[in-house]
């Protein structure tokens, strides 16, 4: 559980601008409720079932403080997506060189939007969106893997996946072959066809102008060719160095009906989309990514990695850009030290965790349409093409365990962003200032108009 808030003072001899007038409120909750059970079903078969509840809420609401320090509502906006999962897997050991190993996943979703706008403080709060869905996918697999020889070994399968709500499905071929070179050194390749549904918010956004007012409702998935070649050598067995090389050609992705649009669903997160799309889009995804990993050992661990890559996606226009999150590169390290007592009865943790990464891309922001339409006007025929600073964060855990006899128990304390880096999360043009400001993470922009 977990929010974040500003509220504007009482006193108005501080409000030096308009927009110290407001106070926002963001909430963001998850919860997860399950079990799972685990049955020899004789020496060669052993059968997994899980059921499990889970729960996502996030909101976020903005109010205007009058002149007599009242409240009043401007804009609010709540999404919430329950689910409910059943799966079952069955792994069974043919011979003492080949397994088998199939499932069923079946899964129950629930979504609810709903997002209200006062367009002027003297206007009522209308109602932008008010949706409530429910839909079901269900998916099975089965995959077998042997091995040819003391050093080679071959896994392939096939995946299917089914979507109730528009009975799409997809049928999706994956395969992979690791030679062992030696003690030391191994080279893999695997092949997959993988799909992905659109985010509730293409599927279920409502457009009361349209005469289908959910135009996506039938959108197919984004499908993606994935390829990765790798290579992995141990300097001995707790420390290994792996370099992976991979692409991912995109296909099925949706795009605008209209050809001027450089709108893409590879960019979309949790927007609700109300333009009619279709599935003609495209995208790559290419790079190489080396790690080098040191398993627990005395109580220690750590691992690095390097990542330099490229993300591209093609719009209705036939024309390719940067998609959103094409960063080009991402250092990643975590390290963790145990203290252990005599007895092995306590335990005292400390960990760290670094992330540095390319910036998010942003579409530049037409300064002179925006002040003269007051609000936010992108230059769309230059999508994504400006980066964002890079982002930083570092995470720091410290925790006790305690081991007793058929209990254990950890006491942790997380101090997330420990460096308190504002990271740039975006960019937006302020009407009160008539400038293009920076829209920061973990922290509060009194500025920001939506």
């Amino acid at each position: 559980m977990s929010d974040q808030y500003f509220n504007a003072s009482k006193d108005s001899s501080k409000w030096k601008t308009n927009g110290e007038r407001y106070s926002d409120r963001f909430v963001s909750n998850t919860g997860m409720w399950g079990f799972k059970n685990s049955l020899h079903l004789n020496k060669s078969a052993l059968l997994h079932t899980m059921a499990a509840y889970s729960i996502v809420h996030s909101g976020y609401e903005r109010n205007y403080t009058q002149n007599d320090y009242s409240s009043l509502r401007v804009y609010d906006q709540a999404y919430a997506l329950k689910k409910i999962s059943l799966s079952t897997t069955l792994n069974q050991r043919l011979s003492s060189k080949s397994k088998l190993r199939s499932g069923l996943m079946f899964h129950h979703y629930q979504f609810e939007f709903r997002e209200h706008l006062r367009d002027q403080l003297s206007f009522p709060l209308d109602t932008l969106v008010d949706t409530k869905n429910t839909t079901q996918t269900l998916q099975a697999f089965s995959q077998f893997q042997t091995h040819l020889s003391e050093s080679f070994q071959v896994t392939f399968g096939l995946h299917a996946l089914y979507l109730f709500m528009n009975k799409t499905y997809s049928l999706e071929p994956r395969a992979a072959i690791r030679w062992d070179v030696h003690p030391k050194n191994s080279l893999s390749f695997g092949y997959g066809l993988h799909s992905q549904l659109q985010s509730w918010g293409v599927y279920f956004a409502r457009n009361e102008q349209m005469p289908n007012p959910y135009p996506n409702r039938s959108l197919g998935f984004s499908k993606a060719h994935h390829f990765v070649l790798s290579h992995q050598y141990a300097f001995h067995k707790n420390l290994r160095l792996k370099t992976e090389l991979y692409y991912q050609s995109l296909f099925h992705i949706p795009v605008s009906q209209h050809d001027s649009s450089t709108f893409s669903a590879i960019n979309v997160q949790y927007d609700m989309v109300r333009m009619p799309l279709i599935n003609s889009g495209k995208g790559r995804n290419y790079g190489i990514e080396i790690s080098l990993e040191k398993y627990l050992d005395h109580q220690f661990y750590y691992m690095a990695s390097v990542s330099l890559y490229e993300s591209k996606y093609q719009a209705a226009n036939l024309k390719w850009y940067n998609s959103k999150f094409n960063g080009n590169h991402l250092l990643n390290a975590i390290a963790g030290k145990d203290f252990v007592s005599g007895n092995q009865r306590r335990t005292f943790g400390i960990n760290l965790k670094m992330v540095y990464a390319g910036g998010y891309r942003t579409t530049p922001i037409d300064l002179a349409s925006s002040i003269s339409k007051d609000q936010t006007i992108y230059r769309e025929e230059d999508a994504f093409i400006e980066k964002l600073p890079a982002y930083f964060r570092s995470d720091l855990r410290i925790s006790m365990k305690w081991n007793r006899k058929r209990l254990t128990s950890t006491l942790s304390l997380d101090i997330q962003n420990v460096s308190n880096r504002l990271n740039v999360y975006d960019r937006f043009y302020d009407p009160n200032t008539r400038t293009v400001k920076n829209l920061l993470s973990n922290r509060h922009n009194p500025d920001f108009k939506l």
